[in-house]
């Protein structure tokens, strides 16, 4: 898998080799989108200070994009979506699971794994702890 971490890795600093040599031309920037809240007012949200270390790293972020307009966003700029600050979306828990399943389609790389997030988003994995025998609060 392309794994965020995974791209990170396979991209390098900017600077000389380990010859003293100038470096390469710099590969094209690749992009990253840090999916969040339309309104982020009042939230402590610390994605901008992501931007300069990962644009050394040779990425372009947009932070603080709004999963609520997802249909209007062609995903297929960014090499993969993170998700990151969506705390609103058990406000419209359906929209959000069709933002990442619309995210995912664009052929985008999104981080974490969608069908985990929506599981996990849907609370599912408290009636498969229940079915087991674990205590859940209702």
């Amino acid at each position: 898998s392309n794994s965020f971490c995974t791209l990170l890795d396979s991209t390098s600093m900017a600077g000389d080799d380990a010859s003293g040599s100038p470096a390469a031309p710099p590969a094209p920037m690749r992009r990253a989108a840090f999916l969040s809240m339309d309104n982020t007012d009042g939230w402590c949200i610390y994605d901008d200070m992501l931007i300069a270390p990962l644009a050394e790293r040779g990425w372009r972020v947009d932070a603080r994009v709004p999963w609520r307009s997802f249909a209007e966003r062609d995903w297929s700029v960014y090499d993969v979506v993170v998700v990151r600050s969506p705390w609103d979306y058990q406000e419209d828990l359906p929209r959000f699971h069709a933002c990442l399943d619309h995210i995912r389609a664009a052929g985008v790389a999104v981080e974490n794994d969608v069908e985990l997030m929506k599981w996990n988003s849907a609370k599912l994995y408290l009636r498969d702890l229940a079915g087991k025998g674990c205590p859940t609060l209702p």
